[in-house]
């Protein structure tokens, strides 16, 4: 044997090697990527708010608004679908004082805070009677993923 077929013997030899190494180690990135991929999903299953949905901004998660007719003022809120409003917590005040609300029954809630609550979802809404005024709606609600939103305050200044 030469020493010209010794050395393309050996360019073969290394060749094979740097092919080998370089398989494996595709194959060790794979089944590293792999891992990733389960543990992020059943850490995705176990904490539904870690996943790749995320949470509305309170905004968007319950869309207030109102509307003020000549007979009073009616309040509503447009509830996202997986998220719920503390019937208990909605609160309109007047000049400082309380007025009484007619709101929907809603269902009940097991909430981790507050124990067995009423909610509501969906479409909600209550009628106030007209004022010229200072009016403030309370309000407070979560998602069902179990992250809650402090509560919240929105002003109405009548334009009548």
């Amino acid at each position: 044997m030469t020493s010209h077929n010794v050395v393309k013997v050996l360019a073969q030899h290394d060749e094979h090697e740097f092919k080998h190494e370089t398989s494996m180690k595709q194959t060790f990135l794979c089944l590293v990527c792999l891992i990733i991929l389960i543990v992020s999903q059943n850490t995705s299953a176990q904490f539904p708010g870690l996943g790749t949905s995320e949470i509305l901004p309170v905004d968007a998660a319950f869309r207030f608004g109102y509307l003020e007719e000549d007979a009073g003022i009616t309040l509503f809120w447009q509830v996202q679908p997986g998220y719920f409003l503390y019937r208990d917590k909605i609160a309109v005040l007047m000049d400082g004082t309380e007025i009484d609300l007619q709101l929907a029954e809603g269902r009940w809630y097991l909430d981790e805070t507050f124990g067995r609550v009423r909610v509501l979802d969906g479409y909600v809404s209550t009628g106030i009677p007209r004022a010229r005024r200072k009016v403030s709606v309370h309000y407070q609600g979560c998602a069902e993923r179990g992250y809650c939103y402090p509560p919240q305050v929105e002003e109405i200044i009548s334009a009548k």
